[in-house]
């Protein structure tokens, strides 16, 4: 049988060293809110799209609409197009 040989702890010294690191956080803060702000938008269209899926539209057209519900709609105006260089007047939408 090995004596036990009990040795003091080696602590850390209590009083910080004068030169110290100093690390700024911002940078990884501003990565968890913009990877935050991204898990909420993935989150709110899968819901949309399981709230949808039942409807068995297609993917597209489902995903458009998935999109439609969480984005904020722009201001749109929409005119009819009245030149005589296109061969059929249809609707356009422009964007501010």
């Amino acid at each position: 049988m090995r004596k036990f040989n009990p040795r003091d702890p080696n602590f850390l010294p209590l009083v910080p060293e004068p030169g110290a690191e100093k690390v700024d956080l911002r940078h990884q803060m501003m990565d968890e809110r913009k990877n935050a702000e991204e898990w909420m938008l993935d989150c709110a269209l899968r819901q949309v799209v399981d709230k949808l899926a039942p409807a068995r539209k297609k993917k597209v057209a489902l995903l458009v609409e998935a999109f439609e519900a969480v984005m904020p709609n722009p201001k749109c105006d929409t005119r009819l197009r009245n030149s005589s260089g296109f061969a059929h007047g249809g609707r356009i939408q422009a964007c501010s």
